[in-house]
């Protein structure tokens, strides 16, 4: 298993629920204020991580090509560019990197995952554990 039970990632809500991937409640009109908010933290939180991935693919392109075939690779790669990433911004000026965030979401064509009728009782129990804490 590559996530434990205390650690997950975060998906937007094309993608299924599961105990290692927490995505936002379905809103029915019918949440709860606790839900609500969790789905907000949620969407800010994805929305950080977003502009983060759009800045790196604009910076360095060859993130936009990355051979899915060779998951070997990928970690390397993609630790590699954040390590330049962080030297590079030792030396510039803020108001420069607006440019490559845009960049990287020119390209952003994120495919749809229709969401499994069949969600994972622990993935739900998991969620609503952490939805509870806000």
């Amino acid at each position: 298993m590559y996530f434990p039970d205390n650690t997950q990632i975060l998906g937007d809500p094309a993608y299924p629920l599961e105990s290692w991937l927490l995505v936002a409640y379905k809103d029915n009109g019918h949440l709860s204020a606790q839900q609500r908010r969790y789905n907000t933290k949620l969407s800010m939180t994805c929305s950080v991580i977003e502009r983060a991935v759009a800045f790196l693919k604009g910076r360095f392109r060859r993130l936009k090509t990355l051979d899915m075939n060779r998951t070997d690779l990928i970690p390397k790669t993609v630790m590699a560019c954040c390590t330049l990433h962080n030297f590079c911004l030792q030396v510039e000026r803020a108001d420069s990197l607006d440019d490559f965030i845009q960049e990287g979401h020119e390209d952003a064509g994120v495919s749809q995952v229709t969401e499994c009728s069949d969600q994972t009782r622990s993935a739900i129990v998991k969620r609503n554990r952490i939805c509870s804490g806000f």
